[in-house]
């Protein structure tokens, strides 16, 4: 249960007895009540009975000045306690009676040390998290002496400075220990000497400049230990040593330079490795010769020059690799040894300049490889002949040039093959990738697409071809692409839009051909077209637009015409298209809009006529647009509108006349009747 914003005790009680009653629930079978941003002197349960079930009460940002044993009294399963950013001033010292409280957990409060006169009693606790008080500066002996069955102790965002060589000594049963996000810089020998149930230490964000085997003395059980963001430059070749427990392993964030040789050799059940984001430049062969288990290996933004030889023949879990931003940069033949379970490989932002065939031998569970932002010039035939499972292929950002006609033709699994921003002049065959589905080829330099360039990519759905060169688009060029939605071929060269050019695309719902050249549209140019959703057509060079030439399209709920030569709309342009929702017209040299031109449009929502050369409106131009909300006309050339001439449109909202040449009446009162778009409802 949930309860907010209650000010009184009458007021919480009566919340909960409401949510009791509004869901049907009985106060017995409740587990956990949550009071959020209550203003309380006092805090107790109203007698509406017994609380049989409730184990877990929880106060959230809610300034209760006095917490009474009386409050609590009734709550006899009561578990665990938990307050966060409050501003409790008293506390009975009769609290101390909950003997069978087995957490407490007080995060971001003020006067922390009255909690800390009734900790002592409290020797049932097996959890207790102190987080999130600066007023923490020393952890010793004495802190926590009595909390013998303590299981998990969180003292993460404090301020501790120092913890004395036996702060810890008094709990045999702790499993989980937090000390992040303190201002730690060093630590005792043997500081956790004792912790022998111990399975997580986690050290991360604080200033430690050292580890060393004896600060780790006595964790014969740990399994994880977190020490990522510190200032360590060194990992000691014992320092895991007997910690053969361990599973988790996070340095990333430090300024280690060296990895010793045999540093992992005594753990055989490592499963996750993350030294990210140091200064290690090489990395020893044969690095987890004893660590069969390993499934994750994390080693980016380091200084690493190659990675051939790291990996032995027994790393058959490895399912993740990440490399990336480092300065390798080739890709030697057999370099990753067998790794067959690898899923992902991260290998973005090296300087990788080739790619040698067998670079990815024995690889046959990858599906992700990302080669993003290298320095690679040339793909060669059979290069990815040994990851035939290979489903996500991102090749972007580099200086590609050269595809070799086949180079694809081993990865028949592939669905997403990533080529933007290269130097692709022409395209390599796509006919053995049967199963892909999206292809991205943005700003690259081709300069047209041939006859049956994409043949036989029956399953593609979405095309990224802007910002090339292209010029000529040939009448098959997108045969067989019949389950295409999505077309981008936004700013290229092209100036005509041959007839039939897309009648096979049946299914596509997006066409971007903004920023082109385009000037003449032939009839039946949107043949096929009858999914379409969404046309941009924006800053191109189109002066006309033939009545019909929008007819196939019946699906269509967008058109972006703006920022073109068009100079009049023929009264038959948009007739039929029922699902309509917007026209951009915006920046263009219309002067003429044909009576009833938008007639019938029952769906059309908003239409942008400004920047143009209009003069007049006829009363009618707009009449029948039922759900028009927004018509924009700034910035034309009017000398005379009213206001009476949109009386019947009972769904519009704007009207935008700004920058005419009409007089101060009646712009005011087009602003009084019609608000700005921005508040329109």
């Amino acid at each position: 249960m949930y309860c907010h914003f209650a000010n009184s005790l009458n007021d919480l009680n009566t919340e909960i007895s409401k949510g009791l009653r509004d869901n049907n629930l009985l106060n017995e079978n409740i587990e956990l009540i949550k009071i959020i941003e209550c203003h309380l002197e006092s805090f107790t349960i109203d007698s509406i009975g017994k609380w049989h079930k409730l184990k877990d009460l929880r106060f959230i940002d809610s300034n209760i000045k006095s917490l009474t044993s009386d409050g609590l009294v009734k709550l006899e399963s009561l578990e665990i306690i938990g307050i966060e950013n409050s501003n409790i001033e008293n506390i009975d010292k009769n609290i101390s009676n909950l003997k069978a409280l087995k957490g407490l957990i007080l995060r971001r409060n003020k006067n922390l040390e009255i909690f800390q006169k009734y900790f002592s009693d409290l020797t049932s606790l097996e959890i207790l998290g102190l987080i999130g008080d600066p007023a923490i500066e020393e952890i010793n002996q004495d802190t926590f002496s009595s909390f013998v069955n303590l299981v998990n102790l969180d003292l993460s965002s404090c301020n501790i400075k120092t913890i004395t060589e036996s702060a810890f000594v008094n709990l045999p049963k702790l499993k989980s220990l937090s000390l992040s996000d303190n201002a730690l810089t060093s630590l005792p020998e043997g500081v956790f000497q004792g912790l022998e149930e111990l399975e997580n230490l986690d050290l991360h964000g604080n200033n430690i400049t050292e580890l060393q085997r004896s600060h780790l003395s006595g964790l014969r059980k740990l399994k994880s230990l977190t020490a990522f963001n510190n200032k360590l430059t060194k990992l000691p070749p014992d320092l895991f040593e007997g910690l053969t427990e361990i599973s988790s392993l996070s340095f990333h964030f430090n300024e280690i330079a060296e990895i010793e040789e045999g540093i992992f050799d005594n753990l055989p059940y490592l499963t996750e490795l993350s030294l990210s984001n140091n200064k290690i430049k090489k990395l020893p062969n044969g690095l987890f010769k004893n660590s069969p288990k390993l499934k994750s290996f994390e080693v980016g933004e380091n200084e690493l020059e190659s990675i051939c030889g790291v990996f032995s023949k027994n790393l058959q879990y490895l399912e993740y690799f990440n490399v990336h931003d480092s300065k390798i940069k080739n890709l030697q033949p057999n370099c990753f040894g067998e790794l067959p379970g690898l899923h992902t490989l991260e290998f973005r932002h090296n300087g990788v300049e080739e790619i040698s065939k067998g670079a990815f031998k024995n690889l046959q569970s990858l599906v992700y490889l990302n080669l993003q932002d290298n320095d690679i010039s040339v793909i060669s035939n059979g290069v990815f002949e040994e990851v035939p499972s290979l489903s996500r292929l991102v090749l972007s950002s580099n200086k590609i040039k050269t595809l070799e006609t086949n180079c694809f033709d081993d990865v028949e699994n592939l669905t997403n093959l990533d080529l933007h921003n290269n130097k692709i002049e022409t395209l390599p065959s796509f006919q053995k990738l049967l199963r892909l589905e999206t292809v991205y080829l943005t700003n690259n330099m081709l300069t047209s697409l041939d006859d049956g360039v994409f043949n036989g990519l029956t399953k593609l759905s979405s095309l990224y071809l802007d910002y090339n060169h292209i010029i000529n688009v040939h009448q098959g060029s997108f045969k067989d692409l019949r389950m295409l939605s999505t077309l981008t071929i936004a700013g290229n060269g092209i100036a005509t839009l041959p007839s039939s050019l897309f009648s096979e695309l049946g299914k596509l719902e997006s066409l971007d051909l903004q920023n082109n050249l385009i000037k003449n549209i032939e009839p039946n140019a949107f043949e096929g077209l009858s999914k379409l959703t969404s046309l941009k057509l924006t800053n191109n060079n189109i002066h006309s637009l033939p009545n019909g030439i929008f007819d196939p399209l019946k699906s269509i709920e967008v058109i972006y015409l703006s920022k073109n030569g068009i100079e009049h709309i023929p009264n038959k342009l948009f007739v039929g298209l029922a699902s309509l929702r917007g026209i951009e017209l915006n920046n263009n040299k219309i002067s003429v809009i044909e009576p009833k031109s938008f007639y019938g449009l029952k769906n059309l929502e908003s239409i942008d006529l400004s920047d143009n050369k209009l003069k007049t409106i006829d009363s009618d131009t707009f009449a029948g647009l039922s759900h028009i909300r927004v018509i924009v006309l700034d910035n034309n050339k009017l000398t005379k509108i009213s206001v009476s001439d949109f009386e019947n449109l009972e769904s519009l909202s704007y009207v935008g006349v700004q920058g005419n040449e009409l007089p101060p009446e009646v712009m005011d009162q087009f602003t009084q009747k019609y608000t700005h778009p921005w508040f329109a409802q």
